[in-house]
């Protein structure tokens, strides 16, 4: 039985959920895309306050889920997709590349590069486990996916590149600020968590000399800290499909 889990962090995006959620659904009930027997679906929502932390979020789900599933795929919600291959990679598998997109009429892109590992992605759960997950302390906008694809070198998970088409639904770009003149600036937290990056990963750094930062093996799945504040399951849906929204409170 192939049990298949999806985690979405999520905050302030309602209009999105509400195009994502009934997506989703129609997706995986496709002929082509009915090859799993239960769709395990986690929205973790972050409660108002502290800066958004997807690293933890994305953690947050698979700890809830994975006595359910085999494997994961970290989704965001502003991706809908038109034709990806979602099935279990032998490690893990980036399905959006963010920042080399080629855009189409419609919103459609279709990810063809390797550098940055966003949007979508799956594990085999076991693979997961192994490198720690995500890192809980990139606060803000940006590298928690960076620092992620660094652990899967360092793990040697073997990695398998797919070339997805997607939906996007456009929002605010929060890494980056616009000034009325048209200038494009970082924002702080982008600059803070650059910075968190380079210090734990030097350019130039092998992955012997990763392997032995104490981040790698000390903040990830082994360091989540964080409250549950409501849980609500979806009840109308169809039965291959366990949908929960799980709002949630991380510990700096």
């Amino acid at each position: 039985m192939t049990n298949f889990g999806f985690v979405v962090p999520y905050r302030d995006r309602a209009a999105h959920l509400e195009l994502f959620m009934p997506h989703m659904l129609a997706y995986f009930q496709q002929p082509l895309n009915n090859w799993a027997d239960r769709v395990v679906l986690k929205i973790i929502e972050q409660e108002p306050g502290l800066e958004f932390n997807r690293g933890a979020l994305k953690n947050i789900g698979f700890v809830l889920s994975r006595q359910a599933t085999s494997a994961t795929c970290f989704h965001d919600v502003d991706f809908l997709p038109v034709h990806v291959n979602y099935r279990t990679p032998a490690g893990w598998a980036p399905l959006v590349q963010g920042g080399f997109e080629q855009a189409y009429a419609g919103g459609l892109i279709v990810p063809h590069a390797k550098d940055f590992y966003g949007g979508a992605v799956i594990f085999q759960n076991s693979c997961f486990e192994n490198i720690n997950g995500y890192s809980n302390t990139y606060w803000g906008y940006g590298f928690e996916d960076a620092d992620l694809a660094l652990r899967t070198g360092i793990g040697d998970v073997p990695y398998e590149h797919r070339s997805g088409e997607f939906k996007l639904l456009l929002h605010e770009h929060h890494g980056f600020a616009v000034s009325t003149s048209g200038d494009v600036a970082r924002v702080p937290s982008f600059l803070r968590n650059e910075a968190l990056f380079d210090q734990r990963f030097p350019s130039g750094s092998t992955n012997a000399q990763r392997r032995s930062s104490s981040c790698y093996s000390t903040d990830g799945l082994s360091s989540l800290k964080f409250e549950i504040l409501n849980r609500r399951r979806l009840v109308d849906v169809p039965d291959k499909f366990d949908i929960e929204i799980v709002t949630v409170s991380i510990s700096p």
